[in-house]
């Protein structure tokens, strides 16, 4: 076997790079498309991890075909052809496709008086899962019947299991790193639930798998189904909502602090996804970062 590589110099931030919907999808299928031809045997498109300052950084396309150099060379010449012409989607460049956190959630409200299943908002910045900026405009704007999974606070749920269930607890959440994490904020509300948060997971990535996010608690806050965990945990399908006792389809909007993992199950759970991009610590603009180890020439960053 022989391999060929092409790097179209794009750097994608990971919420362009969902696979099951365009300009990802149209990457993929191409993808697929060579793998039936006769003599490739392996194609991959690697959108890369666009926060990486290193050399390395952006998108590059990988073939390996049955020793037949031209072949291999001309596989991923094509892709990263496609990847270009559509640099400007794989970068959020194209149209209005992220909303403010301010117009995501109230978009979101005014949806949900007439969905039949819930809104998803996707908070994709947040990294660390305790960034307080949707968190914040959610109570400003007052939505009720909201529920915030895996919001990452071992304090938190230290605080409301000594409480107990059935107990009011009152206290700061949120904002662990001091970087780009919109603060603590203020929280009030009554104990759902308090314990241990260990399951056998039934998502499609995490199927079967032991899950434990550690103690665990969930307050209704003014209307907000608000879960701490003490160990980290992206929302990546309903176990962190329906193994605790709750009906997903029971909110009018939930909150999903992932990149494009949550697709697998959310887009079939939800009504439709709104994006919004908070300045969490990896957010769609890569702009707001001082790269120091990169080329020059890759798209937006140093080739425009």
């Amino acid at each position: 076997p022989t391999m060929a590589i092409a790097k179209p110099g794009i750097v994608v931030p990971s919420v362009y790079s969902a696979t099951t919907v365009s300009p990802g999808k149209d990457i993929i299928d191409r993808v697929l498309e060579w793998e039936k031809k006769p003599g490739v045997i392996d194609v991959t498109a690697l959108f890369g991890f666009s926060w990486s300052d290193v050399h390395q950084l952006g998108m590059s396309m990988i073939a390996v075909t049955d020793d037949d150099k031209a072949l291999a060379q001309e596989v991923v010449d094509d892709l990263a052809k496609l990847a270009w012409s559509k640099r400007e989607a794989l970068t959020g460049r194209e149209k209005f496709s992220l909303y403010s956190v301010r117009d995501g959630v109230l978009l979101a409200m005014e949806k949900a008086k007439t969905a039949s299943k819930p809104m998803v908002i996707l908070d994709h910045a947040d990294r660390t899962n305790d960034t307080t900026f949707v968190l914040q405009e959610l109570l400003a704007q007052g939505a009720k019947n909201v529920a915030i999974p895996v919001f990452y606070g071992p304090e938190a749920a230290k605080t409301c299991i000594e409480a107990g269930v059935g107990e009011t607890v009152k206290m700061k959440v949120g904002a662990s790193t001091g970087w780009r994490d919109g603060g603590p904020v203020e929280v009030e509300g009554r104990v759902l639930w308090a314990g241990e948060g260990k399951y056998v997971g039934t998502g499609p990535m995490r199927m079967n798998r032991e899950i434990d996010h550690g103690p665990t608690a969930i307050i209704d806050a003014d209307g907000i189904w608000l879960q701490f965990t003490t160990h980290k945990a992206s929302l990546i399908d309903e176990d962190p909502i329906v193994q605790f006792g709750y009906d997903t389809q029971d909110f009018d909007i939930v909150v999903t602090k992932s990149k494009t993992h949550f697709r697998a199950v959310f887009e079939e759970v939800g009504e439709e996804i709104i994006i919004v991009d908070a300045p969490g610590q990896c957010p769609a603009d890569t702009g707001v970062f001082d790269y120091k180890n990169i080329p020059d020439d890759l798209y937006p960053i140093t080739k425009n």
